[in-house]
């Protein structure tokens, strides 16, 4: 089977597990289901080609887990950003595009644990959408389909968080 159609049925497989994972009330299975994804998203990287998704991925996990077990302070948070852009910087093939999703999990990371929801969303979209032009470079179709519809979905998520707020 063509390792582009491989890649993309492992992300489209992944990108389901984030859908489920968006429909869980429960932060820790969340951030489980999260991982899974992450972990499905590294093996898509890896068949695509796309090394620097394989380690800020791989990376993120590690941050997930550590958000899992409540042990993700400022430190480790500063700790795991060096890490993952050393390790980025160092096995980037793809030139200026590997470092698209580097930023979106850079704006991720420093306001995950931010207690404002709309600070939260806009990290969230902005990764998203760095995810989004970086799926498209490595032919990663079925993340690319599934960010925008994230993307579509947060804007309308902020937009009624910021009408209740209005209200």
């Amino acid at each position: 089977m063509n390792l582009l159609i491989v890649g993309n049925i492992v992300a489209l497989i992944g990108s389901v597990v984030m859908v489920i994972a968006s429909y869980v009330k429960e932060s820790k299975k969340t951030i489980f289901l999260q991982t899974i994804q992450m972990l499905l998203f590294v093996l898509s990287n890896l068949v695509l080609k796309g090394i620097p998704g394989v380690v800020i991925n791989l990376l993120s996990c590690v941050r997930n887990i550590l958000a899992y077990k409540g042990l993700l302070s400022k430190m480790t948070i500063a700790s795991l950003l060096l890490i993952i852009i050393g390790c980025t910087v160092l096995f980037n093939n793809l030139g200026i595009i590997g470092y698209v999703p580097l930023v979106g999990t850079i704006i991720f990371t420093i306001f995950i644990n931010s207690k404002k929801p709309v600070v939260f969303k806009m990290a969230l979209l902005i990764s998203v959408f760095m995810w989004l032009i970086y799926d498209i470079y490595i032919k990663s179709y079925t993340s690319a389909i599934f960010d925008f519809g994230t993307i579509v979905a947060g804007i309308i998520s902020l937009i009624r968080l910021k009408k209740n707020e209005a209200d």
